[in-house]
C-alpha cells in the first residue's frame, strides 16, 4: 500500500528564466512536493529508519535548485523529481513549482486572513513595478496566535490563495 507524504513550499534559489537577463540572478522559488512509497513498516512500528529523511529530501531539492542554469520551471520540476526518486526509492513524486514574478506593471495586493475570513494583515496594496526576479513579503506576526491562516495575493491576472500554519 502507498501512502503520500507532502514536504509544502520549500523556499529554494535557482538561475531559471527564458530571458538572458532573468538568470543573471537567482530567483526564490517555492517547490512543493508529494511522495508516494510503502510508509506501512515505519508507521506499524514508529519506525524512523523505515521512512524517508524528509530534511534530506529538502537538501537534495536545495542542491537541485543550485545547480545549474535553466530556462524552463518544467526541467527544474524534471530535474527535482529524478533526483527525489533516484536517491530516496520513492514509487511516484509530484513537483510543484512557483515562481512569484511581474511581467508588467500593475496592482499588487498581499493578505492575511485567519479562519473566520477576517484580513488581519496587509502586506502590499498598490502598483508595483515589473520584476522577473521576483518580490519577497514578511509578515511580522508576533502579535497573532498560533493557528491556521491564509495568504491571498491578487494582481491584475491572477489570484492565489496558499494556507499557512502559524507556530510559537
Amino acid at each position: 500500500m502507498n501512502d503520500t507524504i507532502i514536504i509544502s513550499d520549500i523556499e529554494a534559489q535557482c538561475f531559471i528564466g527564458v530571458p538572458d537577463e532573468e538568470r543573471n540572478a537567482p530567483q526564490s522559488l517555492l517547490v512543493s512536493l508529494e511522495l508516494e512509497a510503502d510508509f506501512t513498516k515505519a508507521s506499524s512500528g514508529d519506525d524512523l529508519m523505515a521512512t524517508i529523511n524528509y530534511h534530506a529530501v529538502y537538501l537534495q531539492v536545495q542542491e537541485v535548485c543550485a545547480d545549474g542554469e535553466r530556462k524552463l520551471i518544467e526541467t527544474l520540476a524534471e530535474d527535482i523529481a529524478s533526483s527525489i526518486m533516484a536517491k530516496f526509492g520513492v514509487k511516484c513524486i509530484r513537483v510543484e513549482v512557483k515562481k512569484f514574478i511581474l511581467p508588467k506593471t500593475g496592482y499588487v495586493s498581499v493578505k492575511i486572513y485567519n479562519l473566520a475570513g477576517q484580513e488581519v494583515a496587509t502586506l502590499v496594496e498598490g502598483n508595483m513595478e515589473a520584476n522577473t526576479e521576483g518580490y519577497t513579503f514578511n509578515w511580522n506576526a508576533s502579535s497573532m496566535s498560533s493557528g491556521v491562516y491564509f495568504v491571498r495575493a491578487e494582481s491584475a491576472s491572477s489570484v492565489s490563495t496558499q494556507k499557512l500554519m502559524l507556530l510559537k
